[in-house]
């Protein structure tokens, strides 16, 4: 009785307040979530996504990675922009869980997450999570969680400095931007593990590296990196239709 009612109930609210395609603003099916099917399939996906030696692997190279890798490419004004959009600015943390499961859900059969302990979302300073109301990475990571059942450390590591966007800045600004900008706040949970870095977009890596930082400070730890997608001068890699 108790589902029935449930679904006669999202019927009416789909009807009142049909869910559009963040894309193309198509009406969905009941089957469909956050993007139609025929956007979905041509979405600008990284092919090389979560494989050994990729180019995201390579920009951490120096900071002794173990995996990293991003499933979309991110250009002004395409659909991974307006995905991510849809996820930090429009108040939908339930599509940063849904792309998260897609993103684990891609790299099944590629050994992505052996060794993996933990998952740490790059954590948000406390004004900007305030203001949103949740940490889209946060959100990414439990949908990986959901498939992974990898546990989220969501507390382990803090933003100590709300420091400024980094749209409109050159890769030296960033640098500098977001120098000493994280703190650690409970290294026991940290120390001697495999962690998962998430975050939404790379461009730079610039944040990334941050944390890295203030990781290295621990022993034993050992980091992987995933993200939603990758921006900047590495958009270039190529998507599958190219």
């Amino acid at each position: 009785m108790k589902s029935w009612f449930l679904k006669i109930f999202h019927s009416l609210t789909d009807f009142v307040f049909p869910r559009r395609c963040v894309v193309c603003q198509h009406v969905l099916s009941e089957t469909e979530q956050f993007v139609c099917n025929g956007c979905y399939v041509n979405l600008p996906f990284v092919p090389d996504f979560g494989k050994p030696g990729n180019p995201i692997e390579k920009l951490f190279w120096s900071y002794h990675i173990v995996r990293a890798g991003s499933m979309l490419v991110f250009q002004s004004g395409n659909a991974t922009q307006q995905i991510v959009h849809t996820i930090k600015y429009h108040n939908h943390p339930d599509a940063g869980i849904f792309f998260g499961r897609i993103m684990a859900q891609r790299l099944e059969g590629e050994d992505f997450f052996n060794g993996i302990d933990a998952i740490l979302p790059l954590p948000l300073s406390e004004t900007r999570l305030r203001s949103r109301g949740y940490n889209q990475s946060e959100m990414l990571a439990q949908g990986i969680s959901d498939v992974t059942g990898l546990p989220v450390l969501a507390d382990a590591v803090k933003r100590v400095i709300d420091n400024p966007t980094q749209t409109h800045l050159s890769s030296i600004q960033r640098r500098d931007n977001v120098r000493d900008i994280f703190e650690v706040t409970h290294p026991e949970q940290l120390t001697g593990r495999h962690l998962l870095l998430v975050d939404d977009v790379i461009t730079t890596g610039a944040s990334l590296r941050s944390l890295l930082e203030s990781l290295s400070q621990y022993p034993d730890i050992h980091c992987s990196i995933l993200s939603l997608s990758v921006a900047g001068k590495h958009h270039a890699i190529p998507t599958k239709e190219e």
